[in-house]
Parts: structure tokens; sequence; C-alpha cells
């Protein structure tokens, strides 16, 4: 058995929906029910509800490069598109990758969630935007009516000996989850 809060006091860092957040262990797990997609970084899980599907499993190896690729694009500021010279922000020489491999990083995010899914059904998309210097800059965007939890991880970076896999499992409503001293968070 692992040392998962009783009392709920233990703070996570997260970011909702483009803005960075501290919340408790309890409000942090029922957000990343509630949302479309909620993402335990820590642990590489990953669930998503898409066209009323739900789907909740642990990222592989060769696909976190796409997962990367929506984490820069999630942790902006809310449908603050992620442009192919924000992702050249991230590279060491800060060159800019050209368009094709931008728009293969995020064919790759879009598979993690399913491979066969269509285009105007994914929970981003494509938004071209003009650069300062007047030309097309290719972007993409979380969509205005999709929501979401990422899961940083413990706030302040101490290890609090958190068992992430008690997330794996939804909060059941009305059931205390882990707030009062009294109840184990269930899972």
């Amino acid at each position: 058995m692992s040392d998962t809060p009783r009392d709920g006091n233990i703070l996570l860092d997260c970011n909702l929906n483009g803005a960075p957040v501290v919340l408790p262990w309890s409000e942090a797990w029922e957000k990343l029910w509630a949302c479309e997609i909620g993402w335990v970084r820590p642990q590489h899980w990953l669930r998503h509800r898409i066209l009323g599907r739900e789907i909740a499993r642990t990222l592989r190896r060769s696909e976190r490069s796409g997962a990367l690729f929506g984490f820069r694009m999630m942790t902006r500021r809310r449908n603050s598109p992620f442009t192919i010279a924000h992702m050249a922000e991230f590279d060491e020489d800060r060159r800019m990758p050209s368009r094709n491999v931008f728009n293969a990083a995020a064919r790759r995010f879009a598979e993690i969630f399913d491979k066969d899914i269509r285009q105007e059904n994914r929970p981003f998309e494509y938004a071209d935007i003009v650069g300062p210097d007047g030309r097309s800059l290719p972007a993409y965007r979380m969509k205005p009516d999709c929501s979401w939890l990422i899961i940083l991880g413990v706030h302040g970076g101490g290890d609090a000996n958190v068992d992430w896999s008690k997330l794996q499992t939804p909060p059941v409503p009305g059931e205390n989850h882990g707030t009062d001293g009294q109840h184990e968070v269930p899972g």
C-alpha cells in the first residue's frame, strides 16, 4: 500500500485548459475524469472521450514524440495557437522545422487518440496565422469546446510517494475522495 493521501493535503501542479493551476488531489482527480482529455504526465497515462468513446491507457514509448507536441500545444494559453515558430523555440539551435515535419508531429499527436479519427473529430485544429513578418505560419490549437487537465506532478517538486495509478479509476459521485482524513482514496 502506498502513501496516497488520505486527507487530500497533497497539492498537484496541473494545467487546466491551458492555464497553470495548483489543485488538491481530490479536485484534480475529479477534473481529470470530467474533462474530455485527462493526462497524468508522471505516469504517461492518458484518458480521453471523443465521439462518446472513453479510452484510457498508458502511452507507448513510440507515441511520446507525438505526446510532446500535444503537451506543448495544450499548455499554451487557451486557444493560443502553437506555431511552427514556437516549435523552433524548443530546438537546441532554434531552427524552424519544415512544414512537413511540423504537420507530421501533429499527425503523431492525433494518432494517440485514434489512428482512424477524422480530422474534424480531433480535439485540436489547424489554424494558419499571420506571423510578424506578414507571412503565413502553420499552427495548431485546441478546439474551443474541448476541455483538458494535465497533471504535471506534486506541487513544489517534492516526492510524496504518490501512487499515480489511483487516478486511473474514476471517482464515485457523492463519495468522499480522501478529503476528510478518514476515507482512503479508492482504487
